[in-house]
């Protein structure tokens, strides 16, 4: 494959993060102290080297589909999980210990609607976080308690604790060592953070919520594909006072852009979150729920782009 000596050129600037979530005033100093360690640069791909990507993923669609036996997906989460639990137990509770391990560095971007090709190959990652802080501090200052259903290895609880350390946080996932991770950090960080084991595919509707509390999903209802209904119902019976949804809405992408016409092949052959994003349009259309957010800002990782999604009980 012919390699481009094309310079890196672009680059991701705070300005533009900011603004493809409509933020223009109270930006937390966490933000600015994360932007200013990392390296935005990007270049557009040559043609071998979009040839190569479409190539990559046809392969992984065809030979990478996810397990749909449950047993199997919670053992690899669970593995997954106890990596950063030991690095936890030997290295204490920092950023790094709860970076998921499946960011490996990506040599493809999906930004902008376009394919593009990173200097930094864990600039997929910095922008996850980047964007965790604009989202959490637009929408969730304002919540009694946070819950994140699907919290995984803490990373999302560790950015929430930075931003809110006075709220009460709850971690919430079916993975022990993810619940794990979550009690240390209730042990050696604040006791505002606590840890419940949670089964989306089979909610507890025995669990008691907080008044005034705030939902977060960060592509983690990704893994349930079309088996969202439980868990919808269960957050409406809840009426928390606003959720937010971080995740590949299949329905929502535009099939008329080539890359998100791919994410949305490659989202469903893996058999990706499906039918929920249609489910909650259609509800806030009985009024029973108000959407205050239903937004792609063009951030991805290397198959796919996030769209954000926020409603609010009516």
């Amino acid at each position: 494959m012919t390699i481009s000596n094309n310079k890196f050129e672009f680059s991701i600037s705070e300005a533009d993060i900011l603004s493809r979530f409509g933020i223009d005033a109270n930006i937390p100093d966490y933000f600015y102290e994360y932007y200013r360690k990392v390296d935005t640069s990007w270049r557009y791909p040559t043609t071998e080297e979009k040839d190569a990507y479409v190539i990559l993923i046809l392969q992984r669609m065809l030979y990478s589909r996810k397990s749909s036996d449950r047993q199997v997906n919670y053992e690899a989460f669970n593995i997954g999980w106890l990596e950063n639990l030991n690095k936890i137990s030997e290295n204490g509770i920092t950023l790094d210990n709860v970076k998921p391990g499946y960011y490996r560095g990506v040599s493809y971007l999906l930004y902008d609607n376009n394919l593009v090709i990173p200097k930094n190959p864990q600039l997929n990652y910095d922008l996850a976080i980047l964007s965790a802080i604009a989202i959490f501090s637009k929408y969730l200052f304002q919540a009694s308690t946070i819950y994140e259903f699907g919290c995984g290895s803490g990373l999302n609880i560790f950015i929430l604790h930075k931003l809110f350390p006075d709220k009460q946080i709850v971690g919430l996932d079916w993975c022990e060592n993810a619940v794990e991770i979550i009690n240390r950090m209730n042990a050696h960080l604040s006791n505002n953070i606590r840890g419940e084991r949670f089964d989306m595919l089979a909610p507890d509707d025995s669990m008691s919520i907080v008044n005034d509390s705030m939902f977060l999903t960060y592509t983690s209802m990704e893994q349930i594909g079309v088996n969202f209904k439980a868990f919808f119902d269960f957050m409406q019976q809840k009426s928390p006072k606003r959720v937010i949804h971080w995740e590949p809405f299949v329905e929502a992408y535009d099939e008329g852009n080539f890359w998100q016409l791919l994410s949305h092949n490659y989202c469903q052959t893996r058999g990706y979150l499906n039918g929920l994003y249609s489910h909650i349009s259609e509800i806030s259309t009985t009024g029973k729920i108000k959407i205050i957010n239903d937004s792609c800002p063009g951030f991805g990782g290397e198959y796919y782009l996030p769209n954000l999604l926020v409603w609010e009980r009516a």
